[in-house]
Order: C-alpha cells, then sequence, then structure tokens
C-alpha cells in the first residue's frame, strides 16, 4: 500500500523520529532521499520511505518566503467570506416581531 503524506507547513527536524532526523540531516534544499526502512508497530514488515526536502532554513525560524504564499492565500479566502457575508446582509430580510 502507498502512502503519500505532504507536509506543507515548515516545522523542526528535531520534532521527527529519529530514523527521519538520520536522513534529513546529510539532505539539501530541493534534494530527494535514497530508500530508507521505517519500523512498523502494527506489522511484522517495516515500511519504506523515501523524503523530498523542498526548502531547508538552517536558522530553525521559518522565514517569510516560506509563509508568505499561506499569508496570501489566508487573507484572499477570508475576504472572500466577508464578501459573501455581506452580500448575503444586504439581500436577506428578517422581521423580528414581539
Amino acid at each position: 500500500m502507498i502512502e503519500d503524506r505532504v507536509l506543507a507547513d515548515p516545522f523542526l527536524v528535531d520534532s521527527l523520529p529519529a530514523s527521519y532526523r538520520a536522513v534529513l540531516a546529510t539532505l539539501a534544499a530541493n534534494a530527494v532521499s535514497a530508500p530508507f526502512t521505517l519500523p512498523d508497530p502494527n506489522a511484522p514488515i517495516p515500511k519504506v520511505a523515501i523524503v523530498q526536502t523542498l526548502t531547508r532554513s538552517e536558522t530553525g525560524e521559518p522565514q517569510l518566503a516560506q509563509w508568505q504564499n499561506r499569508i496570501r492565500s489566508t487573507l484572499q479566502q477570508e475576504r472572500s467570506y466577508r464578501r459573501l457575508l455581506d452580500q448575503l446582509r444586504r439581500e436577506t430580510f428578517v422581521e423580528i416581531k414581539l
């Protein structure tokens, strides 16, 4: 079974399990690792993984360029929600009778 996972958010390498840390210690940005095994506690056969890094920062702090697209898309989405709510408020008539 193929498991394909993409971690789009920047993260610290130290927060990963030891098997990933060992591979990522020597992996540069835009590089693909050689296949390596991961122990699977639920199965007798270990998993095989391949890691690709898109960006890498040695400072440990996320850089603005890494967050810029996410910030832009979040702001666009919030603006579209605001427009929709404003439109619904203009089009909807509510009468309260007591």
